[in-house]
């Protein structure tokens, strides 16, 4: 009994240990099983800044796409960042949080309200999702700040900076502010930072954009100047409306003797009105000259019109272009200046030459001329006492006196063709939209759309202003091709 007791129990005792073996063995095969299930579904957290894009593509890494492109849009509101794909050639909307690393190009960490409209970045992402995990500024693009002067050839699509040209294309993004703009939308007297890579601009962005002046009350002042600061420097005109950058500026206006000053600052997109009421001119000194001509019955003309003279004729202080005429005479042109309040001037046309005399009479108001000298004019000739009777009174005010010299017939002519532009008289600009604004050209009013005028050649800068609306200027390039130009502008927008 004893010894089947132990089989049995040594049977029993071999059962138990294969059943344990059998149950570790299980055990370690569900560890092993639920080991792989869970290495499988995990992925490595992998420090973007520390792989290059050959290392992350196609592995478990916090982004599978990259772009380059330029930003036109961040909505911090919703974290949300639009970019210009300037290789496919399309927008893209990424989703950003404060886990996306940003970057410049210096490896210098960066936040998201640092950024700005037209820089050119490096977007690290998930394709699927548009999670953008890394943004940096592209180490190989180059920025230009402060551009006051530069070209554009919308034709050709070349912009000149300095004294080098850039391409850009049909997708140059240009902003003001966060706002997007066209090209047609800038001016010259903006200033400009300008983004690009290698040869080719991808953005221009307005640092300082323009405003408006408009003058009132100004009659007095036409025919003189306007200075903005020191840079824009223009004649003054009736109903002219000046184009100036944003700013803090003195306008000083000048006709004669009449002077203003004004402090203003400019913003961006505003209109400024000036009124110069309180300035007006004094009333003008005035002199009378008898004109003693020899031959009798010659025309004399003063700054191009004809003039009686029988009788003293009255003219302002200042210069005056005079010329003289007859059948049969030399014509005689000269520059009358007129400084005193009587003067008798002579003149005597020859065969072969005129000759000027001027016989200068004083007067209480201080010209410097003989008194008297009007009754010995008879015989066409001076006497050296009659021109120096006036004694003191003549040397004292000889700055005011009248006088008349040959005119320089060569500087003339120089003169006034300086400065002239080319008009081509047989055909027209014509603005056909927004009806109803007013449109000035270069400053200077042309009249109300739809409206139509003679065809300068060059750049030039058109206003458009009307009552209730936002002022908007453009930059129009007009060419030398035989063809009338029609201009439609985008729709006024209305005053807040």
């Amino acid at each position: 009994m004893i010894k089947r007791g132990r089989f049995m129990y040594n049977t029993q005792e071999r059962k138990g240990k294969r059943l344990f073996c059998q149950l570790g063995i299980l055990f370690i095969i569900v560890i092993c099983i639920t080991g792989c299930q869970k290495s499988r579904g995990s992925k490595k957290v992998v420090n973007p800044s520390s792989l290059s894009t050959a290392q992350n593509i196609g592995k478990e890494n916090p982004y599978d796409t990259t772009s380059t492109g330029v930003i036109k849009e961040i909505d911090l509101e919703r974290n949300n960042i639009t970019i210009f794909d300037i290789d496919k050639k399309r927008d893209i909307t990424f989703l950003y949080s404060s886990a996306t690393d940003i970057k410049d190009r210096y490896e210098k960490r960066l936040t998201m309200d640092q950024m700005e409209i037209g820089q050119i970045v490096d977007a690290y992402y998930y394709n699927t999702s548009k999670k953008m995990t890394l943004m940096n500024i592209n180490k190989d693009s180059w920025d230009y700040s402060n551009v006051d002067r530069y070209t554009m050839e919308k034709t050709n699509r070349i912009i000149r900076l300095g004294e080098k040209n850039y391409q850009y294309d049909e997708n140059l993004i240009i902003s003001s502010g966060t706002e997007l703009i066209d090209s047609i939308d800038l001016n010259q007297k903006d200033q400009l930072l300008v983004r690009g890579i290698g040869s080719k601009v991808y953005s221009i962005c307005v640092t300082k954009g323009h405003g408006y002046i408009r003058l009132k009350n100004y009659n007095d002042f036409i025919g003189g100047t306007v200075e903005v600061g020191y840079g824009i420097i223009v004649p003054i005109v009736d109903n002219m409306l000046i184009v100036a950058r944003e700013g803090a500026y003195c306008v000083r206006l000048e006709n004669g003797d009449l002077k203003a000053e004004k402090n203003i600052t400019l913003l961006r997109d505003e209109e400024i009105t000036l009124d110069m009421a309180q300035y007006h001119k004094k009333e003008p000194k005035v002199g009378y000259v008898n004109f003693q001509i020899d031959p009798k019955g010659a025309d004399l003309y003063i700054n191009g019109k004809l003039k009686e003279y029988e009788d003293p004729v009255k003219l302002n202080y200042g210069k005056y272009e005079i010329k003289v005429t007859m059948t049969g005479y030399e014509d005689y042109e000269g520059i009358l200046t007129i400084g005193g309040s009587t003067s008798t001037i002579i003149i005597s046309l020859a065969e072969g030459s005129a000759k000027v005399k001027d016989n200068k009479s004083s007067s209480n108001s201080g010209t410097s001329a003989s008194s008297g000298s009007s009754n010995n004019n008879s015989s066409g000739n001076h006497s050296d006492s009659n021109n120096n009777s006036s004694g003191e009174d003549s040397k004292n005010d000889s700055e005011h006196s009248t006088s008349i010299e040959d005119k320089d017939d060569s500087s003339s002519d120089n003169s006034s063709q300086s400065g002239t532009k080319k008009t081509d008289n047989a055909h027209k600009i014509t603005i056909d939209a927004p009806k109803g604004a007013e449109v000035y050209l270069n400053g200077t009013l042309k009249g109300t759309v739809p409206v139509s005028f003679k065809k300068e050649i060059g750049t030039h800068t058109i206003t458009l202003s009307q009552t209730g609306y936002t002022t908007r200027s453009y930059t129009v390039d007009v060419v030398d091709d035989g063809e009338d130009v029609i201009l439609n502008f985008p729709e006024m927008t209305k005053t807040q």
